[in-house]
């Protein structure tokens, strides 16, 4: 089942080296969760999940899901060009 309500696709943050800055990342969660989010979704199609490798969109999402700790839903995205790695991913994101 889908969560109801308003859901943020969330932003990925970088460090200046351009590393994933999952220390960030846990903090957004933290403040979109206090500001009244009633679900989240990590590494969404509309942002900067594309560029990422599907090892960083696994790292992202274990973070968010971490960071939400059970206090909202987590959606996450599995998106690819082509379609045989978006099913891998998916399941990889499913056995989370």
């Amino acid at each position: 089942m889908l969560p109801n309500g308003t859901g943020t696709a969330i932003v990925t943050p970088f460090s200046p080296q351009g590393d994933v800055d999952h220390e960030a990342l846990a903090q957004l969660v933290d403040w979109q969760i206090e500001e009244g989010v009633d679900f989240l979704v990590a590494c969404g199609s509309t942002g900067e999940a594309a560029t990422l490798t599907c090892d960083e969109r696994l790292a992202v999402t274990a973070t968010v899901v971490r960071s939400a700790a059970g206090r909202v839903p987590v959606l996450a995205g599995a998106t690819d060009n082509a379609t045989a790695r978006a099913v891998d991913e998916a399941q990889a994101q499913a056995a989370m």
